[in-house]
């Protein structure tokens, strides 16, 4: 019975000794220990910082792409009236030429039948005051022409101008922020 109570006793002297030991060692960090988590804490720090610097620059390219998105919506809606419209004025012309083509036609025979006689000059004025009308809609039509044309143009031009600087947005985000390396992860 004395040498279980002494070893006991033992025991519960080395169970002391160790967790004096241990308590002692977590109190007194050593030196190294302090510097590498205060050089950790200025790691975090950092990449804190650079990942807030990354959030900012990428929220105002998503509200400058946001603006050149509605810019070429704005553009391209444009871009379709004026393709419409310069359509519609061809057309037109066309339709005008060939009215006038059968007007002329008209006017022949009725220049024919008014030499022969047979009918009076009232048919033959009608004719020439519907062919002036559709002649001048004509010029008017053909001065709108490259007008609109022109502005095609120009809309287009702007159009794909307004793409191109989508394109270099889209490039600029998807790289990584000048002068900010990602962190690497030390093992």
């Amino acid at each position: 019975m004395k040498s279980t109570v002494l070893r006991i006793v033992l025991c519960l002297t080395a169970i002391a000794c160790l967790s004096y030991i241990s308590a002692s060692a977590q109190s007194n960090p050593a030196p190294t220990s302090a510097r590498s988590d205060s050089e950790v804490l200025r790691e975090i720090l950092n990449e804190i910082r650079q990942l807030r610097a990354e959030l900012l620059r990428l929220n105002v390219n998503a509200q400058r792409m946001q603006v050149l998105l509605d810019r070429m919506k704005a553009q391209q809606d444009q871009v379709s009236r004026l393709t419409q419209e310069l359509g519609n004025t061809r057309d037109e012309l066309s339709a005008l030429r060939s009215k006038q083509d059968g007007i002329k036609e008209a006017l022949e025979a009725a220049e024919k039948r008014f030499a022969a006689g047979v009918q009076g000059d009232n048919e033959i004025k009608a004719l020439n005051a519907e062919l002036k009308s559709l002649r001048e809609r004509e010029q008017h039509l053909m001065g709108r022409e490259p007008l609109l044309s022109a502005q095609l143009n120009s809309t287009m031009a702007t159009l794909t101008e307004l793409n191109a600087r989508l394109d270099d947005l889209e490039r600029e985000i998807a790289t990584p922020a000048t002068g900010q390396e990602r962190p690497q992860k030390k093992n």
